[in-house]
């Protein structure tokens, strides 16, 4: 199975100087756990509901007065949408992430791919288990990298 066979095709985005409540209310109205952050037309990172709840908090501000920029995950990591999902299972524990861009040939991004759509899959329940286990481990093992999901 391919990465394009399970991903989220039209991914949210989000500018990166709109407030995070913004974000947030566009994330539930979406049904999203991911926002690409565009910055001038630009993708600039990528935002997540786990950043929009902690990073305010880990950056002593109050939450009216926090900018999506502020809170983002300024690496942005990216799989083709032709390539295996065990490719792109590899590269969740290489990198630690729970959420993948998706690019196609032309490097346009085409949507996202994240551990939860390898977990709902039934067939490949095994392969999340396996990526989840290895970001716990990673995340035991090194604390800090905890706020960069």
């Amino acid at each position: 199975m391919l990465v394009k066979d399970l991903m989220s095709a039209a991914p949210e985005f989000v500018a990166a100087d709109a407030p995070i409540r913004k974000a947030a209310e566009q994330m539930h109205a979406a049904g999203a756990r991911l926002l690409v952050v565009r910055d001038g037309g630009q993708i600039a990172g990528v935002v997540t509901d786990r950043d929009l709840a902690l990073r305010p908090v880990e950056c002593g501000k109050t939450y009216e007065s926090v900018l999506v920029r502020d809170v983002m995950t300024p690496e942005a990591h990216a799989v083709r949408s032709g390539s295996s999902l065990l490719k792109a299972a590899d590269a969740f524990k290489a990198k630690g992430l729970w959420h993948l861009l998706v690019i196609d040939d032309s490097a346009r991004l085409v949507g996202t791919l994240s551990v939860t759509d390898l977990a709902l899959k039934k067939p490949l329940r095994g392969i999340a288990c396996e990526v989840l286990g290895h970001l716990a481990e990673t995340y035991a093992a090194q604390p800090e990298l905890a706020g960069a999901m």
